[in-house]
Order: C-alpha cells, then sequence, then structure tokens
C-alpha cells in the first residue's frame, strides 16, 4: 500500500532541528529545512506541517513573521508546531488567531548534536494544541514510530522541570561519578581512560532506563539502599568525604530521595533507619560558591589524578 504524501518543513538548524532532519528523511518523508530567520509564508500552503525547532525565545517572534504572511482569503494547508518543552500551543497564538491549527510537539528526548541523535522511534512525543495540528502531530509520530502523549492541561514549565530534572541531571550526576572513578584509578588518567568511563557510565545508564522502562517504579532501584545496607551506605559516604566532598553532599541527597523506594519494596525498616541514620550522621553542609569549580564543572574537588 502505498504511503500517503506528507510534506514537513523544519525551521530551525541547531541540534533538535538537524536531528529531526536526520529522522525524517530516513523515514521517508519528504522534507525541507529552513533558518530560524528564513521562516517563508509559502511553506504554511506547501506542507502539511512546518515544525518550529528554534529557541523557546524565539518560538513567538518566528510564529508571529509567519502569521504576518497570511492572507485572510487563503487556506493554509499546513499546522504549525514548536518543540519547546516549557511553553504551551499559546506560544502560537498569532498563527492561531489567523486560523491555521497550532500546536506544541515536544520530542521527550536528549539531542545533544553530533552525529549521531539518539533515534527517535520509540520516544515519546507530548502533544498539546488543537484539533487539526494535534492530529497531522500524531501522524507525523506514527511515521516515525514514536510514542505520543496527548496532555491538553498539563502544568509545561512542570513538564519540562521533569524532563530536565532526569535528562540534564543524569548528564551531569555522570560527569560527577566520572570524576569519582578518575579518582578510583589512583593514577594519571589518559583521555583513552575519560572515554571508556563515558562508555562504561553510559551503559550503566542504559541498563537504568531499561529497568526503568520494563518494570517501572519503584521496582527499578538496584542497590545498597533498597537492600537497607547501611554499612555499603557508610562506607561510600566516608570515602567520598574525604576523596569528593561535594559529591558525598549529592550522594546524601540520592540516598534519601531512594528511602520511599525502597519503603515501598518492603526493604527492612531496620535496615532503612540505619541508612538513614548514616546520612544524619555523616551530614555536611551542602557546598558554598566558594568550595565549586569554574563553569561547567561544579565538583571540581573531586581529588583527581592528573590527565595525560
Amino acid at each position: 500500500m502505498a504511503v500517503a504524501r506528507f510534506r514537513v518543513v523544519v525551521v530551525g538548524r541547531g541540534k533538535l532541528g538537524r536531528a529531526w532532519l536526520g529522522a525524517l528523511r530516513a523515514a521517508g518523508v519528504e522534507v525541507r529545512s529552513r533558518a530560524g530567520r528564513s521562516a517563508r509564508g509559502e511553506d504554511l500552503h506547501d506542507a502539511d506541517l512546518v515544525i518550529l525547532a528554534v529557541r523557546d525565545d524565539a518560538v513567538a517572534t518566528v510564529a508571529e513573521a509567519l502569521a504576518a504572511t497570511v492572507v485572510p482569503t487563503r487556506t493554509c494547508r499546513a499546522a504549525v508546531v514548536h518543540c519547546a518543552g516549557r511553553l504551551g500551543p499559546e506560544a502560537l497564538e498569532a498563527l492561531g488567531a489567523r486560523g491555521v491549527g497550532v500546536a506544541k510537539m515536544h520530542p521527550l528526548l536528549a539531542v545533544a548534536g553530533g552525529r549521531r541523535s539518539p533515534p527517535f522511534a520509540a520516544a515519546w512525543l507530548h502533544v498539546a494544541g488543537d484539533a487539526r495540528a494535534c492530529r497531522l502531530a500524531v501522524r507525523l509520530a506514527r511515521r516515525l514510530a514514536m510514542r505520543v502523549w496527548r496532555a491538553a492541561d498539563v502544568d509545561h514549565v512542570l513538564y519540562h522541570a521533569a524532563a530536565a530534572l532526569l535528562a540534564n541531571g543524569a548528564a551531569a550526576l555522570a560527569a560527577v561519578a566520572a570524576d569519582v572513578l578518575a579518582a578510583a584509578c589512583g593514577r594519571t588518567v589518559t583521555a583513552r581512560d575519560a572515554r571508556t568511563f563515558a562508555r562504561m557510565l553510559g551503559a550503566l545508564l542504559a541498563s537504568v532506563a531499561h529497568n526503568l522502562a520494563h518494570v517501572g517504579l519503584p521496582d527499578a532501584l538496584t542497590g545498597p539502599v533498597r537492600r537497607g545496607d547501611a554499612d555499603a551506605v557508610r562506607a561510600h559516604l566516608a570515602v567520598l568525604d574525604e576523596v569528593a566532598p561535594d559529591a558525598a553532599t549529592l550522594l546524601r541527597a540520592l540516598v534519601v530521595a531512594q528511602l520511599p523506594l525502597a519503603r515501598a519494596l518492603g526493604a527492612s525498616t531496620q535496615g532503612l533507619e540505619a541508612v538513614a541514620d548514616a546520612v544524619r550522621r555523616g551530614g555536611s553542609p551542602p557546598p558554598t560558591s566558594s568550595s565549586s569549580g569554574p563553569a561547567g564543572a561544579p565538583f571540581a574537588r573531586v581529588k583527581r589524578p592528573r590527565m595525560r
């Protein structure tokens, strides 16, 4: 059976715009790319869907520029969607007021750039907006084998905060863990070592993602807190207090966050009380600005070996 023609214009050539372009081409979708400042009114008539993959603070500006090209006597073929996680469909109100279908279409996907973007297939797409734009967004999602979450009444800022907490927080946590791994080597760490650490931790994070996707919460929790193993927690905190005080502070917060999950899984009450006591007794004040490293390296207090 022939696949119905579906034409898409991606506005924006940053990391996300390039990722959309590559994924759509790979799926056989007819797609054109335009720079963020080069959106054209003709796209509203020639395409089925216009994706604004631009910075959050540029969404409304690009929408207003497109809206200014709308001719009242001519029906727009395309719907317009934006990919800004913290903004709702109202960010495109200039177009909506002109009768153009509008929606938010945010991929719950961490796109870091580079030659290999993460696969869109099986990723979730948050869609909210008017019926026509949502229908076209869902159609595109199906072409890419994505999963759709329709939630019109969601708090968009809180939704995006949840995504940032996990995606951006996991990257920062991996950086701290890599520093601790470097310190554990007790020797000069080479650039090759650093690449190996990234691959090791990436595989570990992938296993966590697998567990989260397949068994859910709280069952995805593993490790000493789940077991109520206070001795292991004390040992981790003791060595980190010595070698990486800021990482120890972070671990304390994470241990506390694990306690409700472990409790829900039926861990020993006595063991969890001992874990909580280990955190309280070994507590240290949060890091101050004077103890933080330069921008981009907030956990620079790790006593890491020099890199060759």
